[in-house]
């Protein structure tokens, strides 16, 4: 049971893993004026730059959301392999 455990905390690791890579690649690795296509030294509409700004606030949220997945993913595997997966300390 805790190998076909650890092979399934893998398998979703390497999927949110390749989500957050993606996530940062087309999102927040970009500045705002190429994140909007524009290649004008003019400014932008205010109305787009609301926009722009809401979808990396959006896609920094998720990217944060995905992380915290990830280490809750990492820890349950460093747990499996150092043997207190699923063991209770009492404090």
């Amino acid at each position: 049971d805790i190998l076909r455990l650890k092979a399934q905390l893998h398998e979703e690791r390497v999927k949110i893993a390749d989500g957050l890579n993606h996530i940062e690649r087309d999102n927040l690795n970009k500045s705002q004026r190429d994140a909007s296509g524009d290649l004008s030294g003019y400014s932008f509409h205010m109305a787009d730059m609301a926009t722009d700004s809401f979808d990396r606030e959006f896609s920094l949220d998720l990217a944060s959301n995905e992380q915290t997945i990830l280490n809750r993913i990492d820890e349950a595997l460093r747990k499996i392999d150092d043997g207190s997966y699923g063991v209770e300390f009492q404090s």
